[in-house]
């Protein structure tokens, strides 16, 4: 607040500046009449600006009267506060950056569950992080209905190194092709491991008629995108590999994968659900061997490893002894 005068006529101003550049200016008849003097307005503003644009500006924040106009003395608590707040948005897109704190819009649900490392678990709906060590063949996801019934259906074959696990292979089905893709332990590999309906290194360019690409950052990373947007705009299933390590990730919405049942969980709620759809399950080794691939349930890695079931998943050494 500041004896800048609240007359719409007055002329009297304050200018902000960060650095050199100025922001806005205060005053000019602008703001409101300060309760306790009639004499007295509150005025603000905002600014927002480019990364780029602060951090060339950043040194030094400023209230510079205009030495033009007489500014009065009606005030005896005259004051400025300038509030400088940015926020960060990863990996490249520049932040806003405002002068007063900018109001938040509610979040939206982030519906998109994955996995990936020795293994973690994220559920459908964010709302479950776990991990499970067993080793066996396990259902990701599956879906009769996905893609106008042509079916879904992605397994993962984890390994154990004794006291941990990890996704070795993962084996996507949908309709009646078939992709495996692995991940390699030497870190000068630059081959591609994948089996395409059982051939090793076949044609993969489309997938279910769907577009594939791969990219390669480096010898040791490798990406395989499944473009669904001829069924579903903007979809996609993406395995991502770094070493032996295998990542499954999924951008969609629920008409893409609202159906889906596995070790994501349930679409619309998160909730770790058994086989029977309804009973909820809360120890994470208990719901990862619920979802281990079932004689019952289609073979759709190359070769077959052991564990199968009704072999229970092995389970990793007790670092304890």
């Amino acid at each position: 607040q500041a004896d800048m005068g609240s007359s719409s006529s007055s002329s009297e101003y304050a200018t902000v500046k960060i650095g050199s550049k100025s922001l806005f200016d205060l005053g000019r008849g602008t703001g409101s009449i300060y309760t306790s003097n009639s004499n007295c307005i509150r005025d603000y503003k905002t600014k927002t600006m480019s990364a780029s644009e602060f951090n060339a500006n950043h040194d030094t924040v400023t209230i510079v009267v205009d030495p033009t106009y007489s500014v009065g003395t009606f005030c005896g608590d005259d004051k400025g506060t300038v509030t400088v707040s940015y926020t960060r948005v990863c990996p490249t897109t520049p932040a806003p950056v405002a002068t007063t704190p900018a109001p938040v819009a509610s979040p939206t649900r982030n519906e998109n569950g994955g996995t990936g490392g020795d293994p973690h678990f994220t559920t459908w709906n964010n709302k479950e992080h776990f991990e499970y060590h067993g080793q066996c063949d396990l259902t990701l996801v599956k879906d009769a209905d996905f893609a106008a019934g042509l079916g879904l259906d992605i397994q993962i074959r984890t390994k154990i190194v004794r006291y941990w696990s990890y996704i070795k292979n993962v084996a996507i089905k949908i309709g009646n092709d078939i992709l495996e893709i692995e991940g390699s332990v030497d870190a000068d590999d630059a081959d591609a491991h994948y089996w395409i309906n059982f051939e090793y290194q076949g044609d993969l360019d489309t997938f279910a008629d769907f577009p594939v690409t791969q990219k390669l950052p480096s010898t040791y990373k490798r990406r395989y995108i499944i473009d669904l947007s001829s069924k579903y705009p903007g979809a996609s299933i993406v395995v991502q590999l770094y070493k032996e390590f295998v990542r499954v990730q999924f951008n969609g919405d629920q008409s893409v994968f609202g159906n889906t049942v596995g070790l994501l969980g349930d679409y619309k709620t998160g909730e770790l659900l058994a086989r029977d759809g309804s009973t909820e399950l809360t120890d994470f080794a208990e719901f990862g061997d619920e979802w281990q691939v079932l004689p019952s349930e289609p073979k759709i890695f190359h070769e077959v490893a052991h564990p199968q079931f009704p072999e229970l998943c092995i389970k990793p050494e007790d670092p304890r002894g």
